[in-house]
């Protein structure tokens, strides 16, 4: 088990827990800034690089300068996709695809507002949501803008993202939530709920849209909006939510790890 903490990257064993590598003076150790192991390659970041290691060891493999932006790593089929300060094509922010295996860059597009949000990826494309801004769909085979809608959710924060086979869902940290077709980012519903959302990127399984709001679990027709149960939760999240099989976990700040079945 590999984790992103605020001054290292450690491995534990998953078994029980004991430490087998750590390295230091690297890391960022935010919620959404988990390391991705792909292509036998560990590839997690610090402020401004992505860095690169062997899984088994922590020996360094390759590193990134991503510029004065805090890179955020996203992986899929055997590429790493980062967030990039991409002043030096004259714009100043953009996204880059990395090969895991040598760290060379594959490509990069410019031109892209600020952004304080993860990558998201799916099958074939990369979705960049911009701080006070539209949210973009990029090609994963070169990072041509493939659209860029813009949304009515509030002006004053980033708008997280996650993607389904056929939606691509949107929401801000005020409970306002869309939907936007990820073929053409057009918006299939778009309003506001009842709700106050966490800073919790939304999670999709099945048929149910989860939203994190400060104290409480909901869960919502992913496809309409329409709202489906709530729970209460002992404390605000320390983190963000995960959905395994028939279960939600997520780990609270005073309580520790927490599990919604069924």
């Amino acid at each position: 088990m590999f984790v992103s903490k605020a001054v290292s990257i450690d491995a534990y064993d998953a078994t029980d827990g004991s430490l087998c590598w750590r390295r230091e003076n690297v890391g960022v150790g935010t919620s959404v800034n988990s390391p991705a192991l792909i292509s036998d390659t560990l590839v997690g970041s610090s402020t401004d690089r992505l860095l690169a290691y062997n899984p088994r060891n922590g020996e360094k493999k390759w590193k990134y300068d991503t510029g004065e932006t805090s890179a955020t790593v996203a992986a899929r089929d055997e590429t790493v996709y980062t967030l990039v300060n991409a002043q030096k094509d004259g714009d100043k922010y953009g996204v880059a695809s990395i090969d895991p295996a040598t760290g060379d860059e594959l490509w990069r597009t410019a031109g892209l507002p600020e952004s304080n949000s993860p990558l998201v990826v799916d099958d074939d494309q990369i979705y960049y949501a911009g701080h006070r801004s539209d949210v973009y769909a990029l090609s994963r085979r070169d990072g041509t803008v493939q659209w860029q809608t813009p949304i009515s959710l509030p002006k004053n924060g980033s708008p997280s993202v996650g993607v389904t086979d056929e939606l691509v869902h949107v929401q801000s940290g005020i409970g306002e939530f869309a939907t936007l077709n990820p073929n053409d980012g057009r918006t299939v519903w778009d309003e506001p709920l009842d709700t106050i959302s966490s800073y919790v990127p939304p999670v999709v399984a099945g048929a149910t849209r989860f939203v994190v709001e400060e104290t409480t679990l909901h869960a919502f027709d992913a496809t309409t909006g329409d709202k489906q149960w709530s729970k209460g939760l002992s404390s605000v999240p320390a983190g963000p939510l995960s959905v395994v099989d028939d279960a939600a976990y997520i780990g609270l700040k005073d309580t520790g790890l927490v599990r919604v079945g069924d």
